[in-house]
């Protein structure tokens, strides 16, 4: 999908056989993309293995309350925020964070093409799941 991006002044996307939308990749990103992923890697404190997935969660949804954890695994957290954070305010709270949870290790990504394209892959599987006949009877 970079290569797309970085060579196409207008993408379409289709899902489920579907055409979805057609435009600029930052009109899509703007219009479709989810918001920023922030990546927390917690693995380089001393105490890693006493961090807790809610103690965590609780610092990150105090100070960014407009982020949903997408997923967490030995250590790293993965969250998604809202895309109508500015970016100004986005970078402070990271800064905070770090300060926080005692970790340098940070990830910070805005919206990309790939994002756009699963979460409509993704409204497109909850759509065929819910209108999919009951196997019991």
């Amino acid at each position: 999908m970079d290569e797309c991006e970085a060579a196409c002044d207008r993408v379409g996307i289709m899902a489920g056989g579907q055409f979805r939308c057609l435009g600029p990749v930052c009109h899509l990103l703007n219009c479709y993309g989810p918001g920023s992923t922030l990546v927390l890697n917690m693995n380089g404190r001393p105490d890693c293995e006493q961090i807790d997935d809610h103690s965590v969660d609780s610092v990150v949804n105090q100070l960014l309350p407009q982020s949903t954890r997408l997923r967490s695994y030995k250590g790293s957290y993965e969250y998604q925020i809202d895309k109508n954070l500015s970016w100004a305010a986005i970078v402070t709270t990271v800064e905070q964070l770090k300060a926080v949870l005692g970790t340098e290790d940070v990830w910070l990504s805005p919206a990309t093409l790939e994002h756009v394209f699963a979460k409509f892959m993704a409204t497109d599987r909850q759509n065929e799941d819910s209108a999919a006949p009951d196997a019991s009877g």
